[in-house]
């Protein structure tokens, strides 16, 4: 199967893939540097016990404000005050690493893993795990076979952790046989491994395999949890899902609220907009996931008032909204002065910065006709997507700002753009309604 992923984009100037190999040639093989696994303790060596407890008073506090400052979302802060650090040791650099992954920026992470082993610093196996899930979002499958490589060496790779990290990242970047064979040479696997390759193959369409895994999985007396359950229930094929539905009431008694959501997705997207309620209402604690799930199923049948009043009572519950139930809070909006106010609210928890959050207002201003407020969300927008820049002209040519919907598409394009079926499809009609034969003739070359 061929990935759908997009190349790693080079970040900081890093070539991955050679710079990786000339990097993981200077790290030696298991030895000195390195502990050896059998000494480890759920990736924690006696050397690196020892070392992290010689290290200076300012370095551990410096590694525990860089952790905090990623936890919070703050990356900028984050990487200013790792690039002020003097002394870089593993476990900065590893939280640096998982922070940018954390944070949106796999192909920083990437990039950061490069930048460590070219400084000296040997890897630990939290370092390849975290090198691994960067390389595994960025589908990044060159750096990824290096880093897989250096695991080896180090004597990391039977580590059932490190195994889930490499089933992850061959499966996501297209490479299940890959993700196969690495999980058949893990000596032990446990529930993380085989709901890593479970997953794995629901993401491909093996639904039968990956039924055939879970039951040796229950045979080897490992218990599936949530995430197991998550994972098949993603894959939407309804009879498995009632199957696993039942599983789930006998053995969790229903109330994993992540795999409850997901059996409220399942059936949303099925159509059973009772079964999806029944759900709902027998989870004792509901988290934002679940309350975004029902948000959803309104919306999905075309009951965006009531998709507004799940939005209402989430909050009153004392459930942080979470910039995803924003976009879909907004997305139903059909108020203006609603809308305004979910907007204000949104400011005030300071989400503006979300892609999702601003493209949904763009969308909501567009449909009540408010041409000044959309572009004045469009200006704020630090990088616009594809979204916002189609949302943003087919705004302006539904409300009849026909010039600015070709201004637009003209800038759109200028940032590296290739307009999309509705985009191009406004800027053409705008071209006609304009007379604008010379305009609407260069954007059909685009297309």
């Amino acid at each position: 199967m061929r990935s759908s992923c997009t190349p790693l984009a080079r970040s900081r100037g890093f070539g991955f893939p050679e710079r990786a190999r000339r990097a993981a040639a200077l790290v030696p093989a298991r030895g000195a540097a390195l502990a050896p696994a059998a000494a480890r303790v759920r990736g924690r060596s006696a050397a690196d016990d020892n070392g992290r407890s010689a290290e200076p008073a300012d370095v551990l506090l410096d590694c525990k404000r860089l952790d905090g400052l990623m936890k919070a979302g703050r990356l900028a802060d984050a990487l200013d005050l790792f690039d002020r650090m003097l002394r870089k040791n593993v476990v900065s650099w590893t939280t640096d690493i998982s922070g940018c992954t954390r944070n949106g920026r796999p192909d920083a992470a990437a990039a950061m893993f490069v930048a460590m082993l070219e400084s000296g610093v040997a890897p630990n196996d939290f370092a390849c795990n975290a090198a691994l899930a960067a390389c595994a979002a960025a589908c990044a499958l060159g750096l990824g076979e290096q880093v897989h490589s250096l695991a080896v060496r180090a004597g990391f790779a039977r580590d059932a952790w490190i195994g889930s990290c490499l089933v992850e990242l061959y499966s996501r970047c297209g490479s299940l046989r890959a993700a196969e064979e690495v999980f058949r040479r893990m000596e032990s696997p446990d529930v993380v491994g085989y709901t890593s390759l479970v997953s794995a193959l629901c993401r491909n369409g093996e639904f039968a395999r990956a039924v055939e895994l879970l039951c040796q999985m229950m045979r080897q007396g490992l218990q599936p949890n949530e995430h197991t359950m998550t994972s098949i229930l993603a894959a939407r094929p309804r009879v498995l899902g009632e199957q696993i539905h039942g599983y789930m009431v006998k053995a969790m008694g229903l109330q994993s609220v992540y795999a409850s959501s997901a059996l409220i997705d399942l059936y949303s997207r099925n159509g059973d907009s009772d079964m999806a309620k029944l759900v709902f209402q027998k989870l004792n604690s509901k988290n934002v996931v679940a309350w975004c799930s029902m948000m959803q199923l309104c919306v999905r049948d075309g009951r965006l008032e009531d998709a507004l009043r799940v939005f209402s009572e989430m909050s009153s519950e004392g459930v942080e909204p979470t910039e995803y139930a924003f976009s879909i809070a907004l997305g139903a909006c059909g108020s203006v002065g609603l809308g305004r106010q979910i907007h204000c609210s949104a400011i005030k928890r300071n989400l503006m910065t979300d892609i999702r959050v601003s493209n949904a207002l763009l969308s909501m201003y567009g449909r009540s006709g408010l041409a000044e407020e959309l572009e004045a969300v469009l200006d704020k927008i630090e990088n616009p997507d594809l979204v916002s820049w189609t949302a943003a002209v087919s705004a302006n040519f539904q409300n009849g700002f026909g010039e600015k919907a070709v201004a637009l598409l003209s800038k759109m394009h200028s940032q590296g753009f290739t307009p999309n079926d509705y985009a191009f499809s406004s800027g053409l009609s705008s071209c006609a309604d304009l007379a604008l034969l010379d305009q609407g003739m260069q954007f059909h070359c685009w297309h």
